[in-house]
């Protein structure tokens, strides 16, 4: 039992880690990027278009002597997670944990199907199906050559409970 106690307690531990979080500026992103660093976590937020809130919590989450960066990059593009993949590990020199939190969504109500286009289709599976698909192809060979590794995938109730906002979105 003490084992087992011990085995769940390592593999619980952060401290020292890096972790790379996609969509660090939005909502839920943010607040695991602050709970990970809380736990001595480094990390690597990225983001899409909000440089400015990227910045200023990268800058908060580095206050508390625990490095971190902030990246711009499309996910649903491979060469941009190419280059972030690379920026982190040029920063870091290894990637531990990998969060797919990145998401995109135009509403369309369920009725409307002429309002769904196929840009928009596109566009939503790009980021939200696409993007974790790439970043985990890019991060689980590093994760194997490190000998561990840690891939979260976030997705949405709207999978199993579609509300309204948009049928690709609840793919």
């Amino acid at each position: 039992m003490d084992f087992l106690r011990n085995h769940q307690r390592s593999f619980m531990e952060i401290k020292g880690q890096v972790a790379l979080v996609t969509g660090g500026t939005g909502g839920l992103g943010r607040k695991l990027c602050l709970t990970l660093n809380r736990e001595g976590a480094k990390v690597a937020l990225v983001y899409h278009q909000s440089k400015e809130a990227a910045q200023k919590l990268s800058a908060e989450l580095s206050s508390s002597g625990v490095r971190s960066l902030a990246v711009q990059a499309d996910v649903s593009r491979e060469e941009d997670v190419a280059r972030l993949v690379e920026t982190v590990m040029k920063e870091f020199g290894r990637i531990d944990i990998l969060i797919n939190d990145a998401a995109y969504n135009t509403w369309v109500a369920f009725p409307d199907l002429e309002a769904l286009t196929l840009e928009i289709w596109q566009k939503i599976l790009q980021t939200n199906t696409t993007g974790p698909f790439l970043l985990m192809r890019a991060i689980g060979p590093i994760m194997k050559k490190q000998g561990q590794g840690r891939i979260v995938n976030i997705g949405s109730i709207a999978g199993f409970q579609p509300a309204g906002s948009s049928i690709a979105y609840s793919v």
